[in-house]
């Protein structure tokens, strides 16, 4: 199952709002196909309205891919806020319940600072030494004694004890949001994981313009909101 939740909390979302990218760019190019649906307290405490002016509360949705339904997606509109174990427990009890096996938690590296870089390969860790070294297989950097934080590590570690193996799959944070260059590493690692091509041209074109013609990202993102105890990274 690839897990792709990223922060609901504005303050954080410039930074970390990789996973969703991933699953919103994969959405484009793979049909996905509803399962079920999870709410919880544990998501931001709000509903809104989409652009017909229907209200809905936040969620997250297990997706299957068309035929090939043995592909889990966990996507929604935010990774949860509080209560990172419970929602986490909930999730993987669930998964259980539906076959799943192993996990692939997406997200980004806790590292500070941000750092701009050229490149941003894919690293990540898993939940045992044979889930790492085939990450290293696969030409995945392991991370090493550091901090996997909140909702993306302890999914993995709520994983390992109900025993799905468990992996992590993150690149360092700098690059402005939209991460064109971020996501087309994270896709293609996911494209030969789940061994679907999914073509990242429209991600490598833009990556290629923004880098002529900089884009300025809205300074409304960084206006000071409400704090909220928790994020993912």
């Amino acid at each position: 199952m690839i897990i792709a939740l990223s922060t609901g909390n504005p303050r954080y979302s410039l930074l970390y709002s990789h996973a969703k990218e991933v699953a919103d760019y994969m959405r484009k190019y793979v049909e996905f196909e509803l399962l079920s649906t999870y709410y919880s307290e544990a998501l931001n405490p709000e509903a809104f309205t989409n652009n017909k002016g229907v209200m809905n509360l936040q969620k997250v949705e297990f997706y299957t891919i068309k035929d090939k339904d043995d592909i889990i997606i966990l996507s929604g509109d935010s990774s949860p806020n509080l209560q990172n174990f419970e929602f986490s427990e909930a999730i993987i009890d669930y998964s259980k319940k539906i076959g799943v096996k192993e996990i692939y938690s997406i997200g980004t590296r806790w590292s500070e600072p941000p750092n701009p870089k050229d490149n941003y390969n894919v690293i990540g860790c898993a939940t045992d030494e044979q889930g790492a070294n085939q990450l290293q297989e696969i030409g995945i950097e392991i991370m090493k004694e550091e901090q996997v934080p909140y909702f993306g590590g302890i999914v993995m570690g709520i994983a390992k004890l109900k025993e799905i193996k468990g992996y992590r799959l993150s690149v360092n944070h700098g690059e402005t949001r939209p991460h064109p260059k971020s996501v087309i590493s994270l896709v293609k690692m996911v494209s030969k994981i789940i061994g679907i091509k999914i073509d990242t041209l429209e991600l490598e074109e833009y990556a290629k313009k923004r880098k002529q013609e900089p884009i300025i990202p809205d300074e409304s993102e960084f206006v000071e909101k409400e704090e909220i105890s928790d994020m993912y990274r």
